[in-house]
């Protein structure tokens, strides 16, 4: 294998583990980024926010349950990727995460497709504006500790 393509693998490898990690951080907080004693929290404070009904909460309940099986068999496959890259095996590495990124991508399609299911079009909206504020908070701290 030449020099430039053992460079690309080790790239992409690079990438998909970072996509891994990145994905991993997101899925353990909660829907309004608040980290807390487990998804109830989140439900918690998303009923008040969202003004859920009895149904929707319900809803939002067992869907947030399936997240977090999927987090647990995530971390999972992060540990069978580590030993792979740990045993030198990069390629079988690179494979195991580009597939476990592709999954993730499906995932998250689908837990959106599930929200906008569940939820009103007002509701989706109170969340787009809270990711927004979220994005807001983290680029002015990201600026104050550059200029420090």
């Amino acid at each position: 294998m030449t020099t430039s393509k053992k460079n690309m693998k080790r790239s992409a490898l690079a990438i998909a583990v970072a996509l891994t990690l990145m994905t991993d951080v997101a899925v353990a907080q909660g829907p309004f980024g608040h980290k807390g004693d487990g998804h109830h929290s989140s439900i918690e404070r998303m009923i008040e926010k969202l003004e859920l009904t009895d149904e929707q909460t319900i809803q939002m309940d067992a869907l947030m349950d399936s997240r977090i099986s999927q987090r647990d068999s995530k971390f999972q496959s992060r540990s069978q990727i580590q030993e792979l890259i740990d045993q030198g095996y990069l390629d079988q590495a690179a494979d195991q995460a580009a597939a476990a990124a592709r999954e993730r991508v499906y995932e998250m399609a689908k837990f959106k497709s599930s929200l906008e299911q569940i939820l009103t079009s007002e509701q989706l909206a109170k969340i787009e504006k809270a990711k927004l504020r979220k994005q807001k908070r983290a680029e002015r701290r990201k600026q104050s500790t550059s200029t420090e």
